[in-house]
């Protein structure tokens, strides 16, 4: 394994948006993307929709329980704020890697109840400010085409979507990438881009790759549109 792996992409995104017949999951399904799997986070208070690619997959994550959400032990995750990012003014994004080796930046260990006692996620320091994407290492070392539970399922292969082979970050003009994100960017998992100020600057656009057909298609998680 190389030293860093993109393992998953999870936005938040408003409950009703994350069943069929809610806007973005049906711009992923007009698309041609096919639902994985769900699950509800017992203890961080929020719930998702997987949709699983060769190499990695994208997650659609949203707040169920606010209660749960705002527990003082999530505070420095910031769980219920960055789901509240337009108010808030931080990143709705996540980008988590897998890796064999000791990470190429400073990290915190994030627990909460629904995990199991030994197990935490190294966060990165720099992902508590609230403005930079939540990078963090993933608790799973193997791509979802070679888990042995059935859960990513045929992944994308219907549409012939194979692997995500590119991120396009943007951050606002004001923030100022932490190491979390240039590490990222020195991995070649990422590529950054500036844009204009305000939270609504907040992008990440998805490269899939569709081998033996056309060009990979682009994929918006900020505007929630297929830009090719």
């Amino acid at each position: 394994m190389a030293a860093l792996e993109l393992d998953h992409v999870f936005v938040f995104v408003e409950p009703d948006h994350g069943r069929p017949g809610g806007r973005i999951y049906d711009v992923l399904a007009e698309g041609g993307l096919v639902e994985s799997y769900r699950r509800r986070h017992e203890g961080q208070g929020t719930a998702d929709v997987c949709f699983c690619f060769d190499n990695a997959y994208l997650e659609l994550l949203w707040v169920v329980d606010v209660q749960e959400a705002r527990a003082p032990e999530l505070d420095r995750a910031g769980i219920n704020r960055r789901a509240d990012w337009r108010f808030h003014g931080g990143s709705p994004y996540g980008i988590a890697v897998r890796s064999d080796g000791e990470l190429p930046f400073e990290t915190w260990p994030y627990r909460f109840s629904g995990l199991p006692e030994h197990l935490h996620l190294p966060v990165a320091v720099a992902s508590d400010d609230l403005g930079q994407p939540f990078v963090f290492q993933a608790l799973r070392n193997k791509r979802p085409d070679q888990w042995d539970n059935g859960s990513a399922g045929a992944r994308q292969a219907a549409a012939g979507f194979t692997e995500i082979i590119g991120i396009d970050l943007t951050l606002p003009e004001e923030v100022t990438p932490g190491d979390g994100v240039l590490a990222l960017r020195d991995a070649g998992l990422v590529r950054l881009h500036a844009g204009p100020p305000g939270p609504m600057a907040h992008e990440i656009i998805l490269t899939l790759d569709r081998p033996g057909r056309q060009k990979p298609r682009r994929l918006s998680i900020a505007h929630f549109e297929w830009l090719d």
